[in-house]
């Protein structure tokens, strides 16, 4: 059995969750390939007999050096804006590591939105964030660097993970509203049954969204209920950008990335600090998956298929964005305008 200071030295031993009720935290034994290739960190990403061991948060805490954490690189995103193809674009073996959507932040989000007491106290509530960045943040080999895909859930959270390390620094990727109903509108009634399920975790960030009325969002359609999802990402985005200067943080609209690769991907890695790709640039482009499915490489899909497939959703659904989208834009938000965030890449 390892000790307490073994396994968070050892990057094998990858943080899979945190729980704040017990105190505790839970590890996966895994390897810097298989982290690699997973497009999703949480329960789907956990083969069945893997090895696990919880540790308290104490003995974490006294194991582990905080200010020695490198700082971390966040691609923050809204749903269905390119970020696994971004995150696989800057995961390069030998030299960085992309790790999408892991489970612990999304539960370390919901912990906040709940009021868990242990995120109450401002030292505290430092204490966990630093203490999860830093065991997300161990390098596999020297030199190699980690970029953090979290899930577009976690976005309520953004302020506590730059503030766990002043040098760390993030993208804020999106798309725009008429592209994010599109997307859910191609998935049919899964697409449907998700944006509904956004609302209702982004509604808990919401005071203004609580104060609705029951029957009110009842009698919303489910393109209303999306859109009100995406303004509530986007408020995320702008609470953000308030608090941090371009320097830590920028925003892209991922239609740049796809219509121009090379030119946003420098500028992404130039903007994160990125030294590994940006010596590697070459061999970069040659890994990056821009012909095929981000989350399922195997198959392929190009950026003219993403374009193709937009086109037509959108024109057996016309009717219904004509009159959303204006809809939307004359709800009353907490930003009226969400066409920018912060500065641009």
């Amino acid at each position: 059995m390892p000790t307490p200071k073994e396994i968070v030295a050892d990057p094998n031993w990858f943080l899979s969750n945190i729980d704040l009720d017990q105190s505790r935290l839970l590890f996966t034994r895994t390897d810097s390939t298989s982290l690699s290739e997973a497009s999703f960190l949480d329960a789907r990403f956990i083969p069945q007999g893997a090895e696990q061991i919880v540790l308290t948060l104490n003995d974490a805490l006294q194991n582990v050096d905080l200010s020695s954490t490198q700082p971390a690189k966040y691609i923050f995103h809204t749903a269905f804006c390119c970020s696994t193809l971004l995150a696989r674009c800057l995961d390069l073996p030998g030299h960085s590591i992309a790790l999408k959507e892991p489970e612990v932040l999304m539960t370390l989000a919901n912990f906040k939105r709940m009021g868990h007491r242990a995120l109450a106290d401002n030292k505290d509530r430092a204490e966990i964030f630093g203490l999860v960045s830093h065991l997300l943040l161990r390098p596999f080999a020297q030199g190699e660097e980690i970029i953090v895909k979290p899930s577009n859930t976690v976005n309520n959270i953004i302020v506590d993970l730059l503030t766990a390390n002043d040098q760390s620094s993030a993208i804020l990727l999106h798309s725009d509203l008429k592209s994010f109903l599109i997307s859910l509108l191609k998935k049919g009634e899964e697409g449907r049954a998700f944006a509904r399920n956004l609302f209702n975790i982004f509604s808990l960030d919401s005071p203004e969204v609580q104060k609705l009325a029951h029957n009110q969002l009842m009698r919303m359609t489910d393109l209303q209920i999306a859109a009100l999802s995406w303004h509530l990402q986007f408020e995320h985005y702008q609470d953000s950008a308030q608090l941090f200067d371009a320097c830590r943080l920028k925003s892209l609209h991922c239609d740049r990335l796809i219509a121009q690769p090379d030119e946003i991907l420098k500028k992404v890695i130039g903007h994160l600090g990125l030294t590994a790709l940006q010596d590697n640039f070459t061999e970069l482009m040659v890994h990056a998956p821009f012909g095929s499915n981000s989350k399922t490489p195997e198959k392929k899909f190009t950026g003219q298929d993403r374009k193709d497939e937009h086109r037509r959703t959108e024109e057996l659904n016309k009717s219904s964005l004509d009159v959303i989208i204006p809809w939307a834009e004359q709800m009353h938000f907490k930003y009226k305008s969400v066409s920018e965030v912060g500065t641009q890449l």
